[in-house]
């Protein structure tokens, strides 16, 4: 389209010369002068990110009238001179239009070129600046229930996914646990309306959690702060007794000892009966609580000895040792 026009406005040109050089000078002289015109541009918006795409519109007028049906032209700048990129017819009020798509920052001057009655015009240069896209960013936040937790027991992160004051919905949030020096995903949830997502974890020991969210074309990446679940392990308490706190040389005594938690009877766990030896206390039997916590151990000595009791404790029950009680040997 834009060639025949150009065509066609060249032909003018040249058919307009050849008749003043027909008619000489004092025709020339006698021709009617041209109604002066003003061509302006703007573009809807400045700055487009990539992708996106801007409208530059232009007004011919010749005073303050509009100037219908005449060619305009949009030219853009290549390597520093303006080149004609497309052509539009102005309307009624003398406007055009041009939508476009750069991939680069560019300046865009419209062009009339003029008829036999109006004048050339050209606007003023109209520079549309693009940038590349940005992601919007977010911030991930966590938090536990409880934080603290016996063995057992379950807790509840809550995940908030947001950007800016908003909340981000619909968008993946991975559960992280720290597993060897290094956090590995073990849940996932999308987050809601409010932006929360929600991970029920039943840790058996103390363990490291983080919030992680990759990041959408949209939405820029982010992970909350480590979140620490403390497995408290129950705490525990062991009484020693012995049946005589003297014997003869030869005799034999009965340690009882008894293993709680609380009020509760702590079963089946291994409680060793040390000896003092040289300062030191050093195992010399073990035994296994039975269903009341109890653990039994015939002693002989052949001295006055000095004996305690000692739980070394396991992932749910907290180490304990007895009192140290002294059997005197006579």
């Amino acid at each position: 389209m834009r060639t025949s026009l150009t065509r066609a406005l060249a032909g003018t040109a040249i058919a307009g010369a050849a008749v003043l050089a027909a008619v000489g000078t004092a025709a020339a002289a006698g021709a009617t002068t041209k109604a002066p015109t003003t061509l302006t541009a703007t573009a809807s918006k400045a700055t487009i990110t990539l992708g996106q795409t801007d409208r530059i519109t232009g007004t011919l007028l010749t005073g303050s009238k509009a100037v219908p049906g005449k060619v305009v032209f949009l030219e853009h700048e290549v390597a520093g001179k303006f080149v004609p990129k497309e052509v539009d017819l102005t309307g009624g009020a003398g406007h055009v239009f041009f939508t476009v798509k750069p991939s680069v920052t560019e300046r865009y001057m419209l062009v009339f070129k003029g008829t036999s009655k109006f004048a050339a015009a050209h606007s003023n240069i109209v520079t549309v600046k693009v940038v590349k896209p940005t992601k919007a960013p977010t911030t991930l936040t966590a938090t536990a229930a409880k934080g603290t937790i016996a063995p057992g027991d379950s807790d509840l992160i809550t995940g908030t996914l947001m950007s800016g004051s908003k909340a981000v919905p619909g968008k993946a949030v991975i559960l992280e646990k720290l597993i060897s020096g290094k956090f590995v995903p073990v849940q996932a949830d999308l987050t809601g309306g409010a932006g929360h997502t929600f991970y029920t974890v039943k840790p058996s020991e103390t363990a490291h959690f983080m919030l992680v969210f990759r990041g959408t074309a949209a939405f820029g990446a982010s992970h909350s702060d480590v979140v620490t679940i403390v497995v408290a392990k129950l705490p525990t308490t062991l009484t020693a007794t012995a049946a005589k706190s003297s014997i003869t040389a030869g005799q034999t005594d009965k340690i009882t000892g008894t293993l709680l938690t609380g009020s509760t009877a702590v079963a089946g766990k291994v409680v060793y009966l040390e000896r003092l030896v040289n300062g030191k206390f050093v195992p010399v039997e073990v035994d296994l609580t039975g269903g009341a916590g109890h653990v039994f151990f015939t002693v002989k000595p052949s001295k006055t000895s000095t004996y305690m009791l000692v739980f070394k404790g396991t992932k749910v029950y907290d180490a304990s040792h007895s009192d140290s009680i002294t059997i005197v040997v006579s």
